[in-house]
């Protein structure tokens, strides 16, 4: 009898650690929203207001799978990642450009920028490559999900991907370093 009320204290221990790790927290989205502040300009202004000397870095970007009827959130990159993966924004007429560095390997990535009422489509080469929806903004900060059609494609044994999301920031850098960059060859 002991050892039949032992077993089920321990499965009572089991269900609740299973409940505590059903419940860890994701990063707080909300938390980034409640931190801007209001501004006239509509997104796609804001993302082209760019000075010569500034680019949009990205802070911190997180994808977002479904397994096994729960949501995966896995960090993919940003300038405080761990991950290696910086990306760098910089629009200029109808074309946004991409730099990426991932360690050795940097380079840049052009796309045609498509804007509509609810999203910002990006393609290379006339094919949709990826799109945005803007889910709040302020002058210096944009969060933004991104639906990617090659992660869709190409998943890495996460689950079915859902979508991204990202925390773009103004930066100024007098370097200008992205006008040395060379365009990627595809």
């Amino acid at each position: 009898m002991r050892r039949l009320l032992f077993l089920l204290a321990l499965s009572f221990v089991m269900v609740a650690c299973n409940k505590e790790d059903a419940d860890i927290i994701m990063f707080d989205w909300d938390e980034v929203i409640a931190e801007m502040n209001v501004t006239e300009l509509s997104a796609m202004d804001v993302l082209k207001s760019l000075q010569d000397n500034e680019c949009w870095d990205d802070e911190i970007s997180y994808s977002y799978f479904s397994k096994d009827g729960e949501i995966v959130e896995f960090e993919i990159g940003g300038g405080n990642s761990s991950s290696g993966v910086q990306t760098t924004i910089r629009f200029v007429d109808d074309l946004m450009y991409s730099y990426y560095s991932v360690t050795p390997v940097s380079g840049r990535l052009e796309y045609e920028v498509k804007e509509s009422d609810e999203s910002i489509k990006f393609l290379s080469k006339g094919v949709e490559d990826f799109e945005w929806k803007i889910i709040a903004y302020d002058e210096n900060k944009l969060l933004i999900e991104t639906y990617n059609i090659a992660e869709k494609e190409g998943n890495i044994n996460l689950g079915e991907y859902l979508y991204s999301k990202s925390i773009l920031i103004r930066k100024v850098d007098n370097t200008k370093w992205w006008e040395k960059v060379i365009q990627d060859e595809e």
